[in-house]
């Protein structure tokens, strides 16, 4: 997928939040539809990350079926069951994710880091437990529309705020690419201003009294 064309997707998206994410997930269908018949790169992108890295021969195609469970074991197994090992299965050696909200940087090679990444919203958050509320999928990209919610007894180190034992309820939206039976890469809008304002780190004083922004909103 184009990078203007998913940092436009995510902007759209994130405003959505900001309303409900219900009405907004129509929109989502259309995102799913773009990247199939409107981004001619994706489909090519997709299909060269088919190959097998061991094997140098195609990866068999899955079915639209088998990439929503392919996502939903993630949430349910890595996140829900407190397995974050699950992660070096379900998620490919060279797994790209673009976060904005959230900026992550890769490794290389392996998925050590993105195992770490669920060990740390499990330490922050003992009680997490991850909704999803709508899926959409087809044969190489899965839209998840989830609601994650946990009780704070752990320091976001993300944000530098303690601990704070209050409850959260924050919405997100991801575009999941997946490739060779493995998610190879992802998208993602959180709603992390709401999470925040909920767990105390950030006050309604704070935000009244906040300057005007000194860097411009990008354009789309």
């Amino acid at each position: 997928m184009d990078q203007d064309r998913v940092d436009q997707i995510s902007r759209t998206l994130a405003a959505g939040l900001s309303r409900r994410i219900v009405p907004v997930f129509a929109v989502l269908l259309a995102v799913l539809i773009a990247t199939s018949t409107l981004a001619p790169g994706h489909s090519g992108s997709v299909a060269a990350r088919q190959a097998s890295p061991t094997a140098g021969t195609p990866c068999p195609a899955t079915s639209e079926e088998e990439n929503a469970a392919l996502v939903r074991r993630y949430y349910e197994e890595a996140y829900n069951e407190r397995n974050p090992a699950l992660a070096h299965d379900l998620l490919a050696e060279h797994f790209v994710r673009h976060n904005v909200g959230a900026p992550h940087r890769d490794q290389v090679h392996g998925n050590t880091d993105d195992v770490a990444r669920v060990e740390a919203w499990l330490s922050a958050f003992p009680d997490l437990h991850v909704t999803i509320e709508k899926l959409i999928a087809t044969e190489d990209t899965v839209v998840v529309w989830n609601i994650w919610r946990g009780t704070q007894d752990g320091p976001l180190p993300q944000w530098d705020a303690p601990v704070t034992g209050q409850a959260m309820e924050r919405e997100s939206i991801v575009i999941y690419g997946v490739a060779c039976g493995q998610i190879a890469e992802n998208w993602i809008v959180q709603d992390n201003l709401t999470m925040l304002r909920q767990l105390g780190i950030i006050t309604d004083e704070e935000l009244a009294d906040a300057d005007t922004p000194t860097v411009a909103t990008p354009v789309p």
